[in-house]
């Protein structure tokens, strides 16, 4: 649904007072009909504010007063091209008991991945090493409150999904502080509350203070349902 303004709830914060930046993404992602949709953050995502929405040459940018805080466009990035094998349910449940983020974590109550919410209102992805593998994966069965009416798990919650995996994929000890600063996804079918999933990162290499990640969304058949790439920047705090 095509809007005007755009107000992120407080629920999805990421850092404190910032929305997560994938939730932020994806709810600007629904302003264009596009299969895929690469989102740039430029500012922090403020909470609870309405945010202003242009539409100009196939970009459209939210904004707060004249700040630029974000900017959608349609992307012909295949970002389902050399996906990992798909990660097992029961190899995803054993990753998510070395998450780093049980022990030190940046942002404690990020919405999606912070171990300080509660599966009533977080998605509570902890995204820890896979054996053998160089890849980190969460097990992950939606909430209904994560659905539409449908059934199906909102859109933007779904980026919300392949945004934070990227951070521990690129980061898998937690050391680092990163915050999102690009995500391209595309959501091939969307996934569906009470349903079991698995959500798989893994790096892409490194830049200066940029790193890159892939992210991936299987059903626990091993079924791809959406794909991500992201770009990641290095702060010293946040």
């Amino acid at each position: 649904m095509k809007a005007d303004l755009m107000v992120i709830s407080g629920q999805f914060n990421g850092p404190p007072g910032s929305a997560n930046g994938g939730y932020a993404a994806g709810l600007l992602a629904q302003q264009l009909d596009a299969e895929t949709v690469e989102v740039t953050l430029r500012a922090p995502p403020p909470l609870d504010v309405p945010l202003r929405i242009e539409r100009a040459d196939g970009t459209v940018r939210a904004l707060l007063d004249d700040a630029l805080i974000a900017e959608a466009t349609a992307s012909d990035l295949d970002v389902t091209a050399e996906v990992p094998a798909a990660v097992t349910w029961d190899e995803a449940v054993a990753a998510a008991e070395v998450y780093a983020g049980l022990k030190s974590h940046a942002f404690p109550t990020c919405v999606a991945c912070g171990p300080k919410r509660e599966p009533a209102d977080g998605l509570r992805l902890f995204s820890g090493p896979v054996a053998g593998r160089e890849v980190v994966a969460s097990a992950w069965e939606p909430a209904t409150w994560t659905a539409e009416a449908d059934g199906r798990v909102a859109p933007a919650i779904t980026w919300a999904a392949l945004d934070c995996p990227g951070a521990w994929a690129i980061n898998p000890s937690g050391r680092l502080t990163v915050v999102l600063g690009r995500l391209t996804v595309r959501i091939m079918t969307p996934p569906r509350a009470g349903e079991r999933y698995v959500v798989s990162g893994w790096p892409l290499g490194e830049d200066g203070r940029k790193l890159f990640s892939g992210t991936a969304l299987h059903s626990a058949d091993g079924t791809l349902y959406a794909a991500a790439r992201a770009v990641w920047i290095r702060v010293e705090s946040f």
